[in-house]
């Protein structure tokens, strides 16, 4: 089936600009407004909304600095770890298929930064979402999520699947269930560290080497097969 040439695609240029960084302030507008509205709704009635009040609390003891520098680094080691893991298993797939390692290393080439000017767009723009996504989804979901079960797991697989509908890859199914994958372990830090900073390193790991290492191993195995 061939690609309709007037699709609209998200491009790098656009992505990783100041229109890209005005989208993030304005998500973290939103993102900050959130327990604001709740607590705002809580005070109204906080007989009958307590468990708004233990949300905001569950999610307040989550959203911590306590030891940043040292988890922060063990997010980034894990980070690099799990997608150097992707790498080999879309290696593997790669190999058991018969397709070029290039055909699978290059999905969504067209979100890659390809000036040093959108380059430095994409590592400030990342780190700002890989905060806000996890504020939101580990912090603000999962915690709300979590109750409603007697183990935290069955609240992690929920949103994990949410998450991965989120950012779905529609030219690799693999893709999104490495994303599966990477937010169970993102859960799995939520609830042991209690604290957000370590799944903030892996995200923005993550999102890292998906941009700047990826496509350079895509490359090696291009030149490779000539």
């Amino acid at each position: 089936m061939e690609k309709d040439p007037n699709e609209v695609k998200i491009k790098a240029s656009l992505v990783w600009s100041r229109i890209g960084f005005y989208q993030q302030i304005l998500l973290w507008i939103i993102t900050a407004a959130i327990p604001f509205f709740i607590y705002l709704f809580y005070s109204i009635n906080p007989l009958k909304y307590t468990s708004l009040s233990n949300w905001l609390s569950r999610v307040g003891d989550i959203i911590t600095l306590r030891r940043f520098l040292p988890d922060y680094v063990i997010g980034l080691f894990i980070g690099a770890f799990l997608s150097l893991f992707f790498l080999l298993m879309e290696w593997l797939i790669s190999r058991i298929k018969g397709e070029l390692p290039k055909e699978r290393l290059s999905h969504q080439d067209e979100l890659i930064p390809k000036t040093s000017l959108q380059r430095r767009w994409a590592f400030a723009i990342n780190l700002s979402a890989s905060i806000m996504e996890e504020i939101l989804f580990r912090g603000y979901l999962f915690m709300a999520l979590i109750n409603l079960w007697n183990h935290w797991l069955w609240a992690a697989l929920l949103l994990s699947a949410i998450f991965a509908f989120f950012h779905t890859n529609i030219q690799q199914m693999s893709a999104t269930v490495w994303i599966f994958i990477t937010s169970l372990v993102l859960c799995y830090f939520t609830v042991t560290r209690r604290s957000l900073v370590i799944p903030w390193g892996i995200h923005f790991s993550v999102n890292l080497v998906n941009l700047f290492v990826f496509p350079k191993v895509g490359e090696y195995f291009s030149h490779e097969n000539k």
